[in-house]
């Protein structure tokens, strides 16, 4: 996701504001939480970022788009935005499958959508991190309390943040035990070269795949 930077937000219901002058700046490839009572304007803000909600002033950007600008009347329709929104209370067909449900969304889109496949981009990603086994213990050996017990979710959370993990990737990094190790440079590199031979495999049938 690219970077989305909002600029004096405000959203303004008569004399109610439910954002009152909010600039914030959220970097490519981030992760961020709003954390904040119930009615702080937490879902408001999220809603104008993707569109459902239309600022009363301000200027959002995402990337190098404008997709919003209250002085210059730009106000880019929710569907042309390219940003994906979890609803508090879930909006799925109950006729449809799981799957179903992802596709009619996706269907609606008239570009070309990037082929990514999933599995070797999941072996990338432990590689890059299977690069610092001595980071990776450190990450983790931080998680411990005062009494030297591991936090496992909390380690699972520094991990991602340390080598841009996915939840999933996170969790198989930690299961190498890479922590428990004397050596994590050595016992990390056992378990990357590993991965290169199954990222090399992948390889071989997706280019037999696109051949085809």
């Amino acid at each position: 996701m690219p970077a989305i930077t909002l600029t004096n937000i405000t959203k303004r219901w008569k004399n109610y504001f439910g954002v009152d002058n909010l600039s914030l700046e959220i970097p490519d490839n981030s992760f961020i939480t709003l954390l904040g009572p119930s009615g702080c304007g937490k879902t408001t803000i999220l809603r104008m970022i993707a569109g459902l909600e239309t600022p009363t002033e301000g200027r959002i950007t995402i990337g190098d788009n404008v997709v919003f600008d209250s002085e210059k009347g730009i106000n880019v329709p929710p569907n042309k935005r390219k940003v994906g929104f979890l609803f508090q209370n879930y909006a799925l067909w109950p006729n449809m499958t799981v799957y179903q449900n992802i596709m009619f969304g996706l269907k609606n889109i008239k570009e070309e959508l990037p082929v990514i496949d999933v599995e070797a981009k999941r072996c990338t990603d432990i590689i890059r991190a299977l690069q610092n086994g001595k980071r990776i213990k450190a990450e983790v050996t931080d998680c411990c309390d005062k009494n030297g017990k591991l936090d496992n979710n909390r380690a699972y959370v520094k991990l991602i943040d340390a080598f841009e993990l996915s939840i999933f990737s996170a969790k198989t990094v930690f299961e190498l035990k890479i922590h428990e190790s004397e050596n994590p440079d050595e016992a990390a590199k056992k378990h990357r070269d590993e991965y290169e031979k199954n990222l090399q495999r992948l390889q071989i049938i997706t280019g037999q795949r696109e051949k085809s």
